[in-house]
C-alpha cells in the first residue's frame, strides 16, 4: 500500500503534471494490529485544507471529535447464501458497534447480491456439483431470490438509502431462463416457466426497461422492493456530486465497446469510480475496488489468492 503524499501540490502546467495532480492525495495509510496478528488497513485522504476523517472520527483545524457520519459504504461482493452469520453481524448486526450502527452511511451499495451458484459457468453441467447443491438445500432458484428480497429487507436501515447495482453474477437468473427447459429440474421447471412467461409478455407489450431480476426481486418482496433502489446494467449512480462526484453504479466487470473490465482500464476513463467484482481490494489512482463479503472460497478459486473481505467507505 502506498500513503499518499504530505507535500501540498506543486505542478506545472503541462500534461504529466496535469494528470499527476488529479490524482495528488495528501493522505496515509494507517494498520491496525490485534494481539493475534490480525491486521486492518485503511486509507486516510485529507481535504485541501488538511482535515480528514476516519471511520466516524474527523480531525479538522487541530481539532479531533467523533460520532461522525459517513457519506456510503461499498460493501464487498455479497455472493447469497455464502455471508458467514458472523461476518453478517460485524456488518449490520443491531449491536452499538456494528459497522452500520457506528458509521450510520447516508448510502450502502450492494455488488453481486447472488452468486447463482447451481447455475454457474464454473461448473455447469458438472452432476457432482448439483449433487452438492441438492443437499445443501441450494438448487432452487426461486428460494435463492427470496433470499436475496430478504437480506436487502435484513439490511435495511431508515437513515440510509440501499442501493443494489446489478452484477454479473446476478446476471445468471437471464442467462439460466434462456437455456433450454430441464422437465426433470422439477424444483425449478415451474419457476423456469414463469420467468419466461413474465419475458415474453414484457416484450409482446413493449414494456420499457423491463428488467428480469428486479421483476423477481419485487416479487419475491412483500413491499416490492419499495424503497430499495436498483441501478441495472449500464445505468448510472453518483455520489458527493459538488465535489467532482464518484461514480459508485458501476459493478466493474465490464469497460468501454464490451471489453473486460479492469481496475487499470477504468481509471482511464479519469474520474473517480468505486466497483466491486474483483474479490481482491485495490486501489489504482481514482478507481477503489472493494473485496468480499462472502465466503472467501467460492469453489472455483484454487491456489494462491489475493481475496479478502474489504469495503470501500466515502467520506463527505
Amino acid at each position: 500500500m502506498t500513503t499518499g503524499a504530505v507535500t501540498v501540490p506543486n505542478f506545472v502546467q503541462k500534461e504529466a503534471s496535469l494528470k499527476a495532480e488529479f490524482h495528488h492525495i495528501i493522505g496515509a495509510a494507517l494498520v491496525e494490529v490485534d494481539g493475534d496478528g490480525n491486521a486492518w488497513c485503511r486509507q486516510i485522504s485529507a481535504t485541501a485544507d488538511g482535515a480528514f476523517q476516519d471511520l466516524d472520527h474527523k480531525v479538522s483545524a487541530g481539532r479531533v471529535s467523533a460520532g461522525h457520519r459517513v457519506k456510503a459504504v461499498t460493501f464487498g461482493d455479497i455472493h447469497l447464501p455464502s455471508v458467514a452469520d458472523e461476518v453478517f453481524d460485524q456488518l449490520w448486526g443491531a449491536r452499538a458497534d456494528s459497522l452500520m450502527e457506528r458509521l450510520r452511511p447516508q448510502y450502502q451499495f450492494f455488488h453481486d447480491l447472488l452468486s447463482f451458484e447451481m447455475s454457474s459457468r464454473h461448473v455447469d453441467q458438472d452432476p457432482l456439483h448439483w449433487a452438492r447443491m441438492v443437499h445443501r438445500g441450494l438448487h432452487g432458484i426461486e428460494a435463492h431470490i427470496a433470499q436475496g428480497a430478504a437480506f436487502l429487507r435484513q439490511t435495511e436501515r431508515d437513515f440510509c438509502q440501499s442501493v443494489m447495482v446489478e452484477s454479473n453474477h446476478d446476471d445468471r437468473l437471464k442467462q439460466w431462463t434462456r437455456r433450454n427447459a430441464d422437465r426433470r429440474d422439477i424444483a425449478n421447471a415451474a419457476y423456469w416457466h414463469l420467468c419466461n412467461l413474465t419475458q415474453l409478455e414484457a416484450e409482446r407489450d413493449q414494456v420499457d426497461g423491463f428488467n428480469l431480476l428486479r421483476w423477481a426481486l419485487k416479487r419475491a418482496d412483500p413491499r416490492g422492493l419499495d424503497g430499495i433502489e436498483f441501478v441495472p446494467m449500464g445505468g448510472s449512480f453518483v455520489i458527493c456530486q459538488d465535489t467532482g462526484g464518484i461514480k459508485r453504479g458501476m459493478h466493474g466487470h465490464q469497460r468501454s465497446n464490451g471489453s473486460r473490465g479492469t481496475a487499470a482500464g477504468l481509471a482511464r476513463m479519469a474520474t473517480r469510480i468505486t466497483i466491486g467484482d474483483k474479490h481482491s481490494p485495490e486501489i489504482v489512482d481514482g478507481v477503489y475496488v472493494a473485496g468480499m463479503t462472502g465466503a472467501l472460497d467460492q469453489g472455483y478459486n484454487n491456489g494462491p489468492t489475493s481475496w479478502r473481505r474489504a469495503h470501500v467507505v466515502a467520506y463527505p
